[in-house]
This record gives structure tokens, C-alpha cells and sequence, in this order.
């Protein structure tokens, strides 16, 4: 299964060194993923990822997991998760990297801390407001949606989605809020992954599917 939609939580980490430069003022023409990104977060579902399949190069468990509760990585300007490593894992797990600091011990967990259920059923879709589905004889198995907006997003689910939440949220804030400054060194400093301030991601729930699809509206290209 694949994660299409990921529940993070993040901390900025309160050292100076990881202060992030002013942003420059010069526009920047939006890519399909910042519209998509944008059109799905108002409905408040997490963070959609425009590229739902693990990185190719990680183990075969966690390609064949994909993004999961207890990750820390962040979520790239291409809409990819690019995972680092899991709190809920031990260290010598497959899915772990063999460079994890001397220090880190995973977080205590079962699988009684975790909710999973059918969020989206089969043919369901998430998409902008704006997005209408047309209705059509029942015979066919294509989905045709319309709208008259600049710029919309949609997420189809052919086969629906199951959640994966976390409800022990205090434990893993806490655990979080000890480690982010460790967690900013080693990711920019053993990795190299240069994550500014606020972007490293924990993730504490996400929607896996089987099959999707996606699709963006955007004036600019009309």
C-alpha cells in the first residue's frame, strides 16, 4: 500500500544555528505539486503527496510499508517524503539506518496506540471545493469531474483509503520535544539533508491506499 496522505507534527528547533534566512521577494511560478499541496490541505486531511511510492533506494520493508507512524523526515518541495528514520523501531530494524546516533532509543509504543479504520471507501474522492463530480449511467468505470476555478486539485481513490492514527499524542509530543535538537544535528549534519527551521516532520498518522489517482488545474498552463 501506498501513503497518499500524511498527519505530522513538526518542532523548530530553538538553536541558532538552525535559524533560517529571510525569504527573498522575487515571484516564483507555482509548481502542479504547490497547487495540489494547497487545494487539499483546506480539507484539513494532512499533508497530500504528490509522490505517494517510497524512495527506490530504501529497504525493501519500508518500500513495501511506505511512510508510517513514527517516521522523521521531510516532506520534499517535489512532494515526496523523504524518510529518515522511525522513534517507534529499534535500531537494528531493516528500516533503520545503520548511522543512528549512539544516544537514540526508540519510544515506548503497542499497537493498542494506534487506530486504524476505513477512511475513504471505494470511488471515493478528495478534492477542491470547487470540483464537481458528474454523474453518469453506472456502466461505465471512468470518473468525470468538472469546474470553472484557476486553480483546483483532486485526489481519486478507486479502492478508498484505510487511516492509520496515532492516539497516544502527549508520549510522542513529549518524546519530540526532548530529541528535536538532536534530531536537526543528525539530519543536517550526519545526512546532510539541510532542513530548515520547522521542516523536519513526525509523523503520527497517514491514509494508505492501494490505488490512485491525481490531477491539478492550473490557469498558468491554459
Amino acid at each position: 500500500m501506498r501513503t497518499c496522505l500524511l498527519y505530522c507534527i513538526f518542532f523548530p528547533a530553538s538553536l541558532k544555528c538552525f535559524k533560517t534566512s529571510s525569504p527573498t521577494n522575487l515571484p516564483q511560478q507555482k509548481t502542479n505539486y504547490d497547487i495540489y499541496r494547497e487545494q487539499l490541505e483546506l480539507q484539513r486531511r494532512g499533508i497530500p503527496l504528490w509522490i505517494p511510492e517510497s524512495n527506490g533506494s530504501s529497504s525493501k520493508i519500508y518500500q513495501r510499508t511506505g511512510a508510517t507512524i513514527g517516521d522523521v523526515g521531510i516532506v520534499t518541495p517535489f512532494g515526496a517524503f523523504s524518510y529518515v528514520f522511525n522513534i517507534c523501531l529499534p535500531r537494528d530494524h531493516p528500516s533503520q539506518p545503520k548511522n543512528l546516533p549512539e544516544d537514540f532509543k526508540p519510544i515506548s509504543s503497542t499497537p493498542m496506540d494506534i487506530q486504524k479504520f476505513m477512511e475513504f471507501k471505494s470511488g471515493s474522492h478528495l478534492a477542491s471545493k470547487t470540483i464537481h463530480k458528474i454523474s453518469n449511467d453506472g456502466r461505465s468505470t471512468d470518473f468525470i469531474f468538472e469546474t470553472d476555478a484557476s486553480e483546483a486539485a483532486i485526489l481519486m481513490l478507486p479502492e478508498g483509503s484505510v487511516a492509520h492514527d496515532l492516539e497516544n499524542i502527549p508520549q510522542i509530543k513529549a518524546y519530540a520535544a526532548s530529541n528535536i535538537e538532536s534530531w536537526y544535528r543528525y539530519i543536517n549534519g550526519t545526512r546532510g539533508r539541510q532542513a530548515k527551521n520547522g521542516e523536519i516532520r513526525l509523523v503520527i498518522g497517514c491514509d494508505k491506499t492501494t490505488s490512485w489517482g491525481m490531477a491539478v488545474i492550473d490557469s498558468q498552463e491554459r
